[in-house]
């Protein structure tokens, strides 16, 4: 059969010719071969990324373990993310359950966020007997890190909730590797199965195919490695028992992907950019040494070989017999330079030493170009992806210190604060049906409002300062102003818990003043004390002491430059 010599006219609505015409993007227009070399996918979020997917995590996770960039990126993200410490900040919702109950009000929800934070606690942070893992070898802040990291790395995180007789609580936490979800014995994708993900009617999910063992573990057993556990995303009551984390980034996605993907060809690209650098300084630094003489061939020749008394003659090697006789020239010799010893050599000999050619043609200036790239793909600045802030002023960062805060505030909230509230509300479910927190009689259930009773913030690592005085004195002036609070300043500047701050600086005064550290005040008259006290002028917003306006006021006065 003749293959057409010509493509298939193709019809438009109308039954008429389609011609090809200039699209709004530029990327639409097949002028130029890079774009031509590349046919773009047009298909859903999990037709683009299920396919690939085992190949990707792979690829992200060869790079994490071999490129130094990539590691320490990943440890500032958790770092920044969580820090040391997860700390539950319970904040129950009592203006909406005041109108259910009324005497479920502002005291009764102080009492109740101070229980449920101490018993929480005790639970999470064991790092003894780790009650909040269900292997016992993480506390809960160490869970919450590790969900970080398989966030950057993955991009999702999956983990279920056990019911375990041990503990203060019997919850229980078993993270598992996202690998271990898949399709039962290698069944395909389909409408209502998408890569070990159940769906609904309407695309939720409703159950999750978990293998026993990790489907390419060497050191598990054969078996487990094919069989599937399937279980169900809550319990007929609604108690979450699948913890599965991810970010969308498409409708009807049902699988994360890792940020880091975006900057892979970038990394290799650097990986083996610096592979070369250093292998053409290894060869830069070797030199090729010889020995240049004014003598003829036939007079050198003569030299290589000596004859015996019987005529014979013996082959030597001429190289080892000039070095022999130059090494006893050079001991014999007494010239020095400032300490440096000057060696001879024999007359009418050079010594030439011959360097490597260097044919780089690209430096520093490229490698930067690289990871800045990378940089941009991970979400951080550069001088935190590379971490050397030596050609950076305050100003410069500072605006990047905020840009990548607030990219961190983004991943806790959407990845940490989400697994830790999970948690905490099936922890306190526990605790609302075993009596632990403080609660009127007769009091609405907890399933009627469980988003309330569990309100709750996170604490995790602070912004820090890079100027404390400035930053500082910015911060009063919130405060002051009734801009901000000491409880945000406190979690934000250092991640430290307000009250405790209080309860520790009244225990130091309690202290200080049973030693007599504290100087006693004598009681002034009450006329002198209002005179001598700073009025508070009222602003917009709240009020500023009168040293703050005499500052702004005096600012005001003076002449511009």
């Amino acid at each position: 059969m003749t293959p057409p010599t010509t493509a298939p006219m193709i019809l438009d609505t109308a039954g008429q010719p389609l011609r090809r015409k200039a699209g709004a993007w530029t990327a639409t227009r097949p002028s130029g071969a890079e774009l031509m070399r590349l046919p773009p996918s047009l298909s859903s979020a999990d037709g683009d990324l299920l396919g690939d997917k085992r190949e990707l995590d792979a690829r992200v996770r060869e790079n994490i373990r071999n490129d130094g960039y990539l590691a320490g990126a990943r440890r500032v993200h958790v770092d920044n993310v969580v820090g040391h410490q997860f700390r539950l900040n319970a904040r129950p919702n009592w203006r909406l359950l005041r109108r259910i109950d009324p005497r479920l009000d502002e005291t009764w929800a102080e009492e109740f966020a101070e229980v449920a934070e101490e018993r929480f606690t005790d639970w999470a942070e064991d790092d003894t007997n780790c009650w909040a893992d269900a292997q016992r070898v993480q506390s809960f802040t160490q869970q919450v890190r590790l969900v970080a990291s398989q966030l950057f790395e993955a991009g999702e995180f999956l983990a279920t909730a056990e019911w375990l007789g041990r503990g203060p609580y019997r919850t229980a936490i078993q993270t598992i590797d996202p690998d271990r979800l898949c399709n039962p014995m290698g069944v395909t994708d389909g409408p209502s199965l998408r890569r070990g993900v159940v769906l609904g009617p309407r695309g939720e999910p409703v159950a999750y195919h978990v293998r026993v063992a990790h489907p390419d573990d060497r050191l598990g057993f054969g078996v487990d490695s094919y069989r599937t556990k399937t279980i169900r995303r809550f319990k007929r009551w609604g108690r979450l028992q699948v913890l599965h984390l991810f970010d969308r980034e498409r409708a009807d996605q049902n699988r994360g992907v890792s940020r880091v993907v975006a900057g892979l060809r970038g990394m290799e690209a650097t990986r083996h950019y610096s592979d070369l650098v250093l292998q053409n300084m290894a060869v830069n630094a070797m030199y090729a040494a010889t020995l240049e003489s004014d003598l003829d061939r036939g007079a050198a020749m003569e030299l290589i070989g000596v004859e015996n008394p019987d005529g014979t003659r013996e082959e030597v090697n001429y190289y080892d017999w000039m070095m022999d006789q130059i090494a006893v020239y050079a001991d014999h010799s007494t010239l020095r330079l400032d300490g440096a010893k000057i060696p001879y050599l024999p007359i009418g000999t050079k010594l030439k030493l011959n360097a490597a050619r260097n044919n780089g043609g690209i430096g520093e200036n490229f490698e930067r170009s690289l990871t800045r790239r990378l940089a941009a793909a991970i979400g951080v600045s550069h001088e935190r992806f590379i971490r050397d802030w030596s050609e950076t002023n305050y100003s410069s960062a500072r605006a990047s210190g905020l840009e990548d805060w607030k990219f961190f505030l983004a991943c806790r909230r959407f990845g940490p604060t989400r697994f830790a509230s999970m948690v905490y509300r099936l922890v306190l479910e526990e605790m609302w049906y075993r009596g632990d927190v403080p609660l009127p009689r007769a009091a609405p259930d907890f399933w009627s409002h469980p988003a309330a009773y569990a309100g709750c913030t996170w604490r995790g690592a602070g912004r820090g300062q890079i100027d404390p005085v400035k930053e500082t004195g910015a911060a009063v002036m919130r405060m002051e102003s009734d801009l901000s609070t000491l409880e945000r300043e406190s979690a934000e500047i250092a991640g430290e818990d307000w009250r405790e701050i209080q309860d520790q600086r009244a225990r130091e005064r309690r202290r200080a003043a049973s030693l007599g550290l504290l100087p006693e005040a004598a009681p002034a008259d009450p006329a002198d004390q209002r005179a001598t006290a700073k009025p508070r002028i009222r602003v917009r917003g709240g009020e500023l002491s009168a040293r703050l306006m005499d500052e702004l006021v005096t600012q005001a006065a003076e002449p511009a430059a």
